[in-house]
């Protein structure tokens, strides 16, 4: 099984992405750094103690890490800002696979986290599935 960590460093970002409050929309080509996993394309979204990401829904929360866990790799892409509404990733291994969600605070401490199963398809998916419910969890002190 094959380990990769993904910082969006070169993301592509949709049109329409930028509103006042910034990027709503995140999507990242892995092909700029290590060259593809596959055909692959997830669209998530997520959401905070029930509410939808926002600088209020965040608070707290410096950066999420996303993780795909399929039969053939394993991929953390991050840092994802947390107020983003949707994010979109290309270039993934195919099939059914387990996505994993940590928040972090500034100082590195585990805050959110949330899990959801998935499957990775090579269409690009018109509405964001799943939706990762993300849930307060405290392990530093």
């Amino acid at each position: 099984m094959r380990r990769f960590l993904l910082v969006p460093l070169a993301f592509l970002l949709d049109p329409g992405c930028f509103g006042g409050d910034g990027p709503t929309q995140y999507r990242v080509d892995p092909g700029a750094g290590s060259g593809q996993l596959g055909a692959g394309k997830i669209f998530i979204q997520w959401t905070l103690a029930g509410q939808p990401p926002s600088p209020a829904a965040c608070t707290g929360v410096d950066h999420l890490d996303v993780r795909l866990e399929t039969s053939t790799a394993q991929v953390t892409i991050s840092p994802v800002p947390c107020t983003l509404t949707r994010f979109r990733f290309d270039g993934m291994p195919e099939g059914p696979g387990n996505l994993l969600i940590t928040g972090f605070d500034a100082s590195g401490c585990r805050v959110t986290s949330g899990a959801a199963r998935l499957t990775v398809v090579t269409t690009q998916p018109t509405d964001p599935s799943p939706t990762v419910a993300l849930s307060a969890i405290t392990l530093c002190r």
